[in-house]
C-alpha cells in the first residue's frame, strides 16, 4: 500500500466485520480482509494513508 497515488476502493462490509474491496494498482479482481488485517495492511510501516468516505 505504500505507492504514491495508491487507492482502494472499499465495495462493502458484512456483519462480521469483514471488508470488501477492489485494488485498482494491482488488478480487477476483488479482494477481502478482516477490519485488522485492512488496518494493518493499510497503515503498514509507520504511514497513514488518507481516506475518502462516500455514501
Amino acid at each position: 500500500a505504500h505507492v504514491k497515488g495508491h487507492y482502494v476502493v472499499i465495495k462493502g462490509i458484512d456483519n462480521s466485520g469483514k471488508i470488501y474491496f477492489n485494488d485498482p494498482g494491482r488488478s480487477a479482481v476483488d479482494r477481502s480482509m478482516s477490519f485488522a488485517e485492512f488496518s494493518a495492511w493499510w497503515r503498514g510501516a509507520g504511514s497513514t494513508h488518507p481516506c475518502m468516505v462516500l455514501e
